[in-house]
């Protein structure tokens, strides 16, 4: 009768850890131990502070009070000041402006973008469709014209 399943991988992790210990060295578990430490304690540092700006920028929107040229304002001239607020891409999570940034080689796309880039993508296929048909009428004609003499 089987063992259960996970008794061999508890008793292989020892072995596993200690094979690695001989491999680095035990000169090398002091270093590592405190690089991985600054390498999370960084990771947890910058998740935090963003953490706390993006909070603070929620608290931020949430407390202002409203303007009272809002409200004789059209809904145009509010469009037009929303826009250009430099406050509205800190609005955005941070997904969206890492995307958006010009160092990134990806780019969040809008739907009319996405179509187009869609549309521009058949338009090529249906041109290489359109050669290839042209190639296959010159080979048959050249065939025939081979059938023929």
């Amino acid at each position: 009768m089987a063992g259960h399943p996970f008794i061999p991988t508890t008793r292989s992790n020892p072995l596993i850890s200690r094979k690695f210990v001989q491999i680095g060295g035990r000169k090398n578990i002091i270093p590592g131990i405190i690089m991985f430490s600054l390498f999370g304690f960084a990771g947890q540092y910058i998740y935090n502070a963003l953490d706390v700006r993006q909070g603070s920028l929620i608290a931020l929107k949430d407390s202002r009070p409203s303007d009272i040229n809002s409200v004789t304002m059209s809904r145009s001239d509010q469009i037009q000041s929303a826009s250009t607020n430099p406050n509205k891409s800190m609005s955005q999570p941070i997904w969206r402006r890492v995307f958006n940034s010009k160092w990134s080689p990806m780019k969040v796309l809008s739907d009319e973008e996405y179509e187009k880039m869609l549309r521009q993508k058949l338009l090529r296929a249906d041109a290489e469709i359109a050669i290839l048909d042209d190639d296959i009428a010159k080979a048959k004609a050249k065939l025939d014209a081979d059938k023929r003499s």
